[in-house]
């Protein structure tokens, strides 16, 4: 019971603002990671909300 609180508390959705484009970086509950850019903060803020519905996380982390 408590391993699958530990791979949870492995993912996680962060969206960050740099030089004029948007990252989302996503981490999987196995720890692997996936960035993506955005031109359009609407696009990255989407994205990342989707991604957080889909792990089943409570919050995007904005940086």
């Amino acid at each position: 019971m408590g391993s699958s609180k530990t791979l949870k508390s492995l993912a996680s959705v962060e969206l960050i603002g740099a030089m004029g484009e948007w990252f989302v970086r996503v981490t999987e509950k196995d720890g692997s990671s996936l960035t993506r850019s955005f031109e359009h903060k609407d696009y990255a803020t989407s994205f990342a909300e989707n991604q957080k519905t889909r792990l089943g996380l409570y919050e995007v982390i904005r940086i």
